[in-house]
This record gives structure tokens, sequence and C-alpha cells, in this order.
């Protein structure tokens, strides 16, 4: 069983002073919180101590701490923390994910996950004994290793002698920061070698509130909790696993009563889950909507394992506070309940890819952002973020207007070039020649650019670069809302299959048009519910399209919060529609 460690992490006592109105004053006086933070840690299967790792990501990962205020309970805490890999290019990733969230955390009742702190760490290591020492250097032993910046990365040096310990050599050198020699701590000679970095360098790192459920597991989750009060109250065990078509009830109601009202109640705990489900959707598209029009924040990394979900109170099948377990809560209530008073809460998570107003450059380099967790969410523009496209004949830029005809090669991109839209050549590394789409001439043929065009007009191989704004949020929510339903991630593929051929086809989204296409009644029944099917892939396919009929976007460089706020809209409405129906047929 995890144990937190002897070893406190204090609190680094610094103060920031902000512009204030001139109504305004704050006191000069300082109060001593008593803050102290500690890691959690367990042992290995080889007896060792290591931290409790809660997650990870590209760049950072996530531990599981304690804060501690006086002589107060320790409260659970989660701690990102930059990877010992990491690069400069990250630590600026991470500063911004920092300053977004210090913005995101000054607002109530926003489904974003706010920060409790924000703390300067030093160098730390887990000895396999169980406690957290800053390194001394290996080679002499004299001083403690303080931060030193090398090119692309950040790294740990001695004053006292010539020792260096890069970043991108620390997973080959790791052991020398828990040598005898580097460890403070103790001179076990079983623990040489063998201990566990928490922090390579002097770093920020972000505390925030702990969440152990995210929303990969919240559908099962919920679906387990129904079922378990439904069988207590006498409910058939199969009931809500396959939910009944509502014509069928209609036709054998008359010949089994009992049976009919058992269905009948069966049916109404499935729609209460499906309810539960567009509620969690509603939630995160307002959160969306607020990031896009009140903070002009863009998340670019909406994926199922960046949304957690909080419960209110501690809630599962054992939990009783409520009463939920009590002998005369009825099914009426049970339902009600369901219906009527949500208890929990989708969260947005993980800023670190996320743009303010102007985007960058800032996304996915490498192979991870088409692997299972994050594919299944990626819009068109996202898995071809950077396409290489190689030319016949080298770009003609045109000085006095700043104009190049559009090549046929360019011309026949499944994404063609729009406004925003980078070309940089394949060879110029310092990016000096990179040129910004201003606007698209002349049915496609001709674009404006700003920038500075290469002299040597060899532009044979170039590199064209999309940008990801405000409807690749929408798109990823389309899908987010789909995989809910489905709760299945292998079904993402037909999906984006379908999605395609209605773009391709240029169909309106609405039922009729939808119902034609042959990929969507494979889409449609792998929603696990057998209730509202056609409406709820209507709005999923009005996320997932562009400049349809229907479509919430109408390309995929829409600015501002439209798009979010006609989705939150009609998924509102929906959900008003499903509870509506609800009541008045438990009433009846």
């Amino acid at each position: 069983m995890a144990q937190p460690t002897d070893t406190s992490v204090a609190r680094a006592a610094a103060s920031a002073q902000a512009a204030l109105p001139p109504e305004a004053a704050i006191s000069r006086e300082t109060v001593d919180s008593q803050l102290r933070y500690a890691f959690r840690m367990t042992r290995n299967r080889g007896g060792l101590w290591v931290p409790v790792e809660l997650g990870q990501g590209k760049f950072a990962r996530v531990l599981c701490g304690q804060q501690q205020i006086g002589n107060q309970p320790a409260r659970s805490v989660a701690i990102k923390i930059l990877h010992s890999h990491a690069t400069l290019a990250h630590e600026r990733l991470f500063s911004t994910e920092i300053a977004h969230l210090r913005k995101l955390s000054d607002a109530d009742n926003v489904n974003v996950l706010h920060i409790l702190d924000v703390l300067q760490l030093r160098p730390l290591v887990l000895c396999g004994c169980g406690k957290v020492y800053h390194p001394r250097c290996p080679n002499c032993g004299q001083e403690l290793l303080t931060r030193v910046d090398l090119d692309a990365h950040p790294g740990l040096q001695c004053n006292a002698c010539k020792y260096v310990l890069p970043a991108n050599r620390v997973m080959d050198r790791v052991q020398e920061l828990s040598s005898a020699t580097a460890r403070t701590c103790c001179q076990d000679k079983a623990v040489e070698g063998r201990g566990t970095i928490i922090n390579f360098v002097h770093r920020d790192v972000i505390v925030m509130e702990h969440l152990t459920l995210g929303l990969k597991d919240f559908a099962r989750r919920r679906r387990e909790e129904v079922m378990d009060q439904w069988k207590k109250k006498g409910g058939e065990t199969t009931a809500l696993a396959l939910a009944s078509k509502s014509g069928w009830i209609e036709r054998i109601g008359a010949l089994l009563p009992k049976k009919w009202l058992q269905r009948r109640t069966s049916e109404l705990f499935e729609k209460a889950l499906l309810l539960e489900k567009v509620l969690a959707v509603v939630q995160l598209v307002e959160g969306v909507a607020w990031l896009h029009g009140e903070k002009r924040i863009i998340h670019k990394d909406l994926a199922a394992d960046n949304i957690m979900v909080r419960f209110s109170g501690i809630r599962n099948s054992k939990s009783n506070w409520r009463g939920e377990h009590r002998p005369e809560m009825n099914v009426s209530d049970i339902l009600n309940d369901l219906t009527g008073y949500p208890t929990f809460r989708t969260l947005l998570i993980d800023f670190g890819l996320a743009d303010e107003a102007t985007p960058t450059r800032s996304w996915y380099d490498d192979d991870e952002a088409t692997g299972q967790n994050k594919g299944p969410f990626l819009s068109p523009e996202a898995k071809n973020r950077r396409q290489d496209v190689g030319l016949d004949q080298p770009l003609a830029f045109s000085a006095e207007d700043k104009t190049f005809v559009i090549p046929p090669e360019m011309r026949g991109l499944s994404l063609p070039l729009m406004p925003g839209d980078l070309i940089s050549h394949s060879l110029d590394e310092e990016h000096v020649h990179d040129l910004k789409i201003e606007a698209v001439l002349d049915n496609g043929k001709v674009a404006k650019y700003t920038g500075v065009a290469p002299e040597v007009q060899d532009y044979r191989r170039c590199i064209v670069e999309r940008p990801l704004l405000e409807p690749h949020d929408i798109f990823a929510l389309g899908a987010l809302f789909y995989f809910l339903l489905s709760e299945d991630m292998t079904r993402m593929e037909p999906l984006h299959a379908l999605v395609y051929t209605a773009q391709e086809k240029r169909r309106p989204i609405d039922i009729g048009a939808l119902r034609g296409l042959d990929l969507y009644p494979g889409v449609r029944k792998a929603i696990r519910s057998a209730f509202w099917q056609d409406e709820l892939i209507v709005i999923i396919l009005r996320a997932m399209t562009r400049g349809l009929p229907g479509s919430y976007a109408k390309t995929r460089i829409d600015r501002g919060c439209e798009p979010a706020q006609r989705f939150l809209l009609e998924i509102k409405r929906l959900h008003h529609k499903i509870q509506r129906d609800i009541v008045s047929t438990f009433w009846r």
C-alpha cells in the first residue's frame, strides 16, 4: 500500500505584486501558511521505494502527493512535473500552460480543472531507502548540483569540477545521481544506482486536485452503480445491459402487465443513463464555448484521457452518504436522482498545447499523435498537420504583389491551402523564409502571402503546415460524444469514414440524408442506447463536418465561439427533450 514520504517538499516562499486599480490596496504584511507538500511512494517488486505515478504524457508526468497546512489532515493532490529528458522548448510550453491555468483558475463554475499551486522544485531524487535528496556531484561529491542550460536542453553541473549531465543523456546516466557519492540520505549499498528522479533540474511544477475517474471509465462505472441499485430493488440482472425496443414493449404490454411494468422501468433507467452521458457532453461543450468565447483559448488536445470527472463526495456502489441504499428508497427515487439531480462534473485538463488568440506551432511532431489515445479525436487538419509536398517545378514568387501560382501538387491536396497556412522550405532549418498564406485568389489558383521568399527560387520541396483553430476543438468534441455513447474506442474508425463520406458527397447533415449512406447503419448501431440514435448522430456529424448544411463550422479556419455556441444550444435542447420524456413516461 502506498505510504507518504517522510521528506516534505516545502513550498517556495515567493510573492508577486499585480497591477491594482487606484481604489484597491494590498497589505505589506505576509502570513506564514505552514503549507507543506510530500510525494507519495510505494515499494516496487524489488523492495525499493518509488514515487506513485498517476499518469504521463509526451513531455510531463503526474505524481501523487499530499498537501498539508499546519497540523490539519493531509489532502491528496496531483503534481505535474516535466520529464527528466524534457527540452527547453517543452519548458516554454509548460510555462505557457501555467499561464493559461492561472488565467482560467479565476472563474468559478466552469468545467476546467483549477490549479491549487505552482511550486519551484530543486533537483530531487527518491532513494530506494525512501528518502528524497538533492544530489551532490557524483564525480567529486563536493557540491550540490545546479542547473545549466545547454543548447536545446537543460542540464545539471557541478561548480567545483567539470561534471555536466545534460537532459538528453539522463536516461543513459541516471544511475550517476543515485551513486554513493551523489546520495545525501544514506550509504546503503543495496540501493546503489537505483534511485528514481522526481525532478531533474530547477523547474516549476503544477499542483492540482487529485481526481481518479476519467471519461474512459465514466460510462462503465455509472452503469455498474445504477445496475447495482436496480437489482437491489428487484430488477432483472440484464435489464440495463439489453435495452428493449419500445415497439416490442407495446405489443407484449397488454399480455404481460407485470413484465411490461418491469421492462418500462428498465427502459427509463436506460434513458436516464443516456441523459447522464448527454449532460457530460453539455458540460464539456459549455467549457469549450467559454474557452473560445470568454478566454479566446483553443485547447487543441481534447481527448478522452484529458477529461476527468468529479463526483459530489465519494460516489461508488458502497457509498451511502446520500441514503442511496436505504430500504425506503424506491425505484422512483432512484430515477428522480438520475434525471433531476446531477452529481458530477466533467473537467477539462492538460493545457500544455493550448493557444491563446494567435495560433502557434505547438503540436505533435511524432507518431504519438496517431496513437490509440489521441488518433480517434484528431481532426483532418491535425492528422495532416505537417504535409511534405514535392513539386515538379519550383514555386514562382512575385516579389511586387507577394503572390505565387499554386502548383497542381498543392491544389490536389486533400486539404487545400487556406489563409493562415504556413509554407516552409524543407532545408530552411532556421525558418527564415516561412511564408504565411493571407488569401487564396482566382478560384484557388493564386496565393497571396506574407514573409520573405527565398532569393534562389528553388522551392521544389516544401512543407505545408496547417493551424489548429476552434473547429479542431469542435471536431474532437463530436468524436468524444460518440466515444461516450459507444463506450468503445475501436468503433471510432467507421465514424471517421462516415464523416469523410458525408463531406465528400456534400450531403446536408440531417436524418433523411444520412440514412442514405452505406456506413450509417453500422455507426448508428454501435451506440449502446437504443434511444434517440438518429438525433445523437446528427449532432455528432454536425460537429465533425465543415461547410455543409447543418455543420457548426463553415471551414477549418473559422475563428470565434459561434460553432461551440451552436453545438451547445443543440445538445442542450436534446438533453431537455430526453429529460421531459423520462418524466412524462414515468408519471403516465
